[in-house]
């Protein structure tokens, strides 16, 4: 699959994740990489571009009452805001002129491009999120890449692991074709400038194209056309009671 055809990453400022890697799971599971060993590679772009490193400089970022994980690598970018009430887990990259607002989580292995809004009680977990993407208000995004100028609607969730069976290897779909990701933990890859309607939920092992728009309060599974408007949840179906599924 070719990654750009749902998002355009030549204007982030780690355009280089994208370039080394096929297919978003493959990108996530480089972002563990690159934060263990390829990050101090980038220590000159980090200093020429403005962007602070642990505590140096902190204080005219965070609110008082913001944590901020000295323990893990933490890089934020100028004009950023952490708000009060804010918890910065890490390790964790925060671009520039982002807001991180009060009651938000930010947990490992994150990569936030600039402009973004992380939003109260919004939680965000191994995920990528490219320029101007909001997740402003009760979200999760959990092992899931956010294209430029997406916004999830209040409540969206970007689900990352599967019920049935529990725990088990997440599968997609490419060219009709059933492909594993060989990872229990992916959540989906949003094309850019597609708007997520509030209380939607995205299973594990979607792929979302660019200029999506869904109504509030659905169900989104499996591949998602571009340029598409999602009105409803797509299909439901009874479940065997011979089967036990125990969680």
């Amino acid at each position: 699959m070719k990654i750009e055809k749902f998002i355009d990453y030549k204007g982030f400022f780690l355009p280089e994740i994208f370039d080394i890697n096929t297919t978003p799971w493959e990108v996530l599971e480089y972002v563990k990489t690159f934060f263990l060993h390829d990050i101090k590679n980038y220590e000159h772009f980090f200093l020429k571009n403005n962007f602070i490193r642990n505590a140096d400089g902190f204080e005219n970022i965070a609110e008082p009452g913001a944590y901020i994980n000295e323990n893990n690598l933490i890089i934020i970018g100028k004009g950023s805001k952490v708000e009060s009430g804010a918890y910065i887990k890490g390790p964790a990259i925060i671009g520039r002129n982002v807001i991180i607002r009060s009651g938000a989580y930010i947990r490992e292995n994150v990569i936030i491009g600039d402009n973004c809004v992380i939003g109260h009680a919004t939680e965000v977990k191994h995920s990528i999120l490219l320029n101007n993407a909001k997740a402003p208000h009760f979200n999760y995004v959990g092992n899931s890449i956010i294209g430029n100028n997406v916004n999830l609607g209040a409540g969206a969730i970007c689900s990352n692991m599967k019920y049935l069976p529990y725990g088990g290897d997440i599968d997609v779909k490419i060219d009709n074709i059933k492909v594993s990701t060989n990872s229990r933990y992916f959540g989906c890859l949003i094309g850019d400038n597609s708007k997520i309607g509030c209380n939607v939920v995205i299973n594990p092992g979607s792929l979302i194209g660019k200029g999506v728009i869904t109504y509030p309060t659905i169900l989104i599974r499996g591949n998602i056309e571009e340029n598409s408007l999602i009105k409803d949840t797509q299909n439901i179906v009874k479940i065997s009671a011979k089967h036990n599924y125990s969680f």
